[in-house]
């Protein structure tokens, strides 16, 4: 690939960006604002060992909340790095599971 050909298609690149920074920055702004929000009240080391407190009295299953929290956390990233950095395009896999994240703590709310 020459120089101008790169030159070329990083300027596509760029417009590209800037025509979608606007919606980009406050989707993210909102996801990220609305899920630590939401986190405040599902907290995994104080709200979580009292809602399954009323489903058991084993004090280990309720200490063991903030590990699997911890767990649920990293385990995901560890598994999916290697098939994630050799997709092409890697939107598709953050929309799918940012929703499969995101649903399961709509359900506990209601809950």
């Amino acid at each position: 690939m020459s120089n101008s050909s790169k030159e070329i298609a990083l300027a596509r690149f760029d417009e590209e960006v800037k025509k979608d920074y606007r919606w980009n920055f406050t989707a993210n702004l909102m996801d990220w604002t609305l899920f630590w929000m939401g986190m405040g009240f599902i907290s995994v080391n104080t709200v979580l060992p009292a809602f399954i407190r009323h489903f058991t009295s084993s004090n280990f299953l309720i200490g063991f909340i903030s590990s699997l929290g911890d767990l649920g956390w990293f385990l995901p990233q560890i598994l999916v790095a290697n098939f994630t950095q050799k997709l092409r395009r890697k939107k598709s896999m953050v929309i799918f599971t940012g929703i499969g994240e995101r649903i399961p703590w709509l359900f506990l709310f209601l809950a």
